[in-house]
């Protein structure tokens, strides 16, 4: 055969072979499905029982029991040997799972036996008592190989249908878990004080400024560190925000004790630590003891039952400095009328003179100096930043005493006494900071004598 015989065949066979399968595709879109597609074809009312008509639902564990009860209201509440709050919503999800019983697909009409399906032993028995007819029976079996629904007959069929693991996940509650374990909400925006013991033993204590507050330090500070420290502090933004971050994060996580005879055993007699957050309209206080292994036990500050509450740890394990804004001294510059600052070796005078514009409505006129010698606008400012910027380092409990190697003292035009800064030599890294009198924290030295060689020579700051 020739070769170009032998390549005509070839072509002949690849387009017949096209030919057929462009036809057995054309016939199969054409074709109906051979069976259902919609996967809830299979779904089946199992019980659809009026709420009004049910007086008393009895849920039964191999080890445990749960009955709800309607009241004169048809509102369900369980028995339970003490007067606490349960949650509504977690309530109505038992009775509206056992009143819309729905079904993903019949498994067994005629069941032969019940054991395969774990029905002769049943996990959870739901009885529900009727006021207009007999008591209807749920019995909830094994789950399903795939894992994601149970075995479920009811006393109204002997059918065996599979139910979703969503829908069933209700009669597995527990009176713990029928709870409010709500606590009480609070608004951001309007927040009036916080108080946390922490797990150290110190109190922190901040406030919102108050409308006519006249302190020239937190004129524009929205809360104050009021404790532990001997006078105020502006609150610390990153502070604030990680409280605000963490509180909608507390929450009860489960109850632990009904009628506590005794607090010492959860750390709650003394406490532990302490949490007090108030706006407006709502306070947050509890009591907390000895941490667990997802938690820590929690009581509230006005009694009741101990529980374990989660999302506290970030808040009570804070150390008084971070809460704080730790500059040493702040103020607007317009409040300034000269800075003293004196070293062993040498004193500077920083000095804002102002004089009134050539109308009431101009800005004052400001003429800058240091040690008497006029300085441009800019350089000034940022010496000034220097000056009022100077942030403590670390808290000390016990300062150093002695003379002060530097000090700078503020004189305002506020009407006020001037402002004292001393600076105490603490060790060969650190002076100890006095401000009229007290001292609380330290500051390195690196950062005091770089301000000294700022106001040696202005020009170099950078």
């Amino acid at each position: 055969m020739t070769r170009w015989l032998r390549l005509l065949i070839a072509v002949l066979v690849i387009a017949a072979l096209v030919v057929v399968l462009i036809v057995v595709r054309r016939a199969g879109e054409n074709e109906l499905p051979a069976g259902p597609v919609d996967s809830s074809s299979d779904r089946v009312s199992m019980l659809d029982i009026p709420w009004e008509s049910i007086t008393e639902i009895l849920v039964e564990h191999p080890d445990d029991r749960l009955v709800l009860t309607a009241d004169a209201n048809a509102t369900f509440v369980p028995e339970y040997r003490y007067d606490v709050l349960f949650s509504d919503s977690r309530i109505s999800r038992v009775i509206g799972s056992f009143t819309s019983l729905m079904s993903e697909r019949m498994i067994d009409e005629q069941p032969e036996a019940l054991q395969p399906y774990g029905l002769s032993e049943p996990a959870v028995r739901v009885t529900a008592t009727l006021s207009d007819a007999d008591p209807v029976t749920v019995l909830v079996g094994s789950r399903t190989p795939g894992g994601d629904a149970y075995y479920v007959q009811t006393s109204r069929s002997a059918t065996v249908y599979s139910v979703s693991s969503l829908w069933i996940s209700p009669f597995f509650y527990s009176i713990d878990d029928l709870r409010d374990k709500t606590v009480p909400q609070l608004n951001p925006q309007t927040l009036e004080e916080i108080e946390i013991r922490t797990v150290a033993g110190r109190t922190v204590r901040a406030t919102t400024m108050a409308e006519d507050d006249e302190d020239p330090e937190m004129s524009l500070a929205a809360m104050a560190i009021t404790e532990p420290y001997s006078r105020r502090y502006q609150v610390s933004p990153t502070w604030i925000d990680s409280v605000m971050e963490a509180l909608p994060s507390v929450g009860i996580l489960r109850y632990v004790d009904d009628d506590p005879q005794e607090l010492q055993s959860y750390g709650l007699d003394p406490a532990r630590a302490g949490l007090r957050v108030r706006d407006v309209d709502n306070e947050l206080h509890l009591i907390l003891g000895e941490a667990t292994s997802d938690g820590r036990y929690g009581r509230f500050a006005d009694g009741g039952s101990v529980f374990v509450v989660r999302g506290v740890e970030e808040l009570i394990s804070i150390t008084p400095y971070e809460t704080i804004s730790p500059f040493m001294f702040i103020v607007n510059i317009d409040l300034v009328d000269s800075i003293v600052v004196e070293s062993a070796s040498d004193t500077y005078v920083a000095t804002i003179q102002r004089a009134p514009g050539e109308s009431d409505d101009d800005d004052p006129v400001e003429t800058f100096s240091l040690d008497g010698e006029e300085l441009e606008d800019g350089v000034f400012r940022d010496l000034y930043q220097w000056l009022i910027g100077l942030q403590l380092d670390a808290e000390i409990r016990e300062p150093a005493s002695g003379a002060p190697e530097v000090s700078i003292t503020y004189h305002l035009n506020t009407g006020g006494p001037a402002v004292l800064l001393e600076f105490v030599p603490q060790n060969s890294n650190y002076y100890s900071v006095y401000r009229d009198g007290a001292s609380e924290f330290v500051v390195t030295r690196t950062k005091i004598q770089r301000l000294l060689a700022a106001l040696a020579d202005p020009s170099s700051i950078e």
